[in-house]
């Protein structure tokens, strides 16, 4: 039977705190990281002899999707996390309402 490949969690996790907080980067890593998923999706696919195989191929890139979607959802929990921290902080030291309102949050 054909091997079946799945993009591991370590390698996932292991981008994590390099990207952080910025989400053009977070966006960036997916969309490559679903470009690599659909290529080896695509070659597991052509590679298939049987029914079985091909079948193996969609789960290993549904899983491979799953884990994605895992692993994007952490870095921008924790992202914004960091968000509130530095807002907290910034709160704990304000001493005047200007203070205060330098720690807001602007809206997009």
């Amino acid at each position: 039977m054909k091997k079946v490949w799945i993009l591991g969690l370590g390698l996932l996790g292991a981008t994590s705190s390099v990207l952080a907080n910025n989400k053009v980067e977070i966006e960036s890593y997916s969309h490559q990281q679903r470009i690599e998923i659909l290529q080896k999706a695509d070659a597991c696919i052509k590679a298939a002899k049987t029914k079985e195989e091909y079948r193996a191929c969609e789960v290993a890139e549904k899983q491979s999707r799953e884990i994605l979607k895992s692993d994007v959802f952490e870095q921008r929990k924790q992202g914004m996390l960091q968000n509130l921290d530095t807002r907290r902080n910034c709160i704990a030291k304000a001493q005047t309402n200007e203070d205060l309102k330098a720690c807001r949050v602007e809206k997009k």
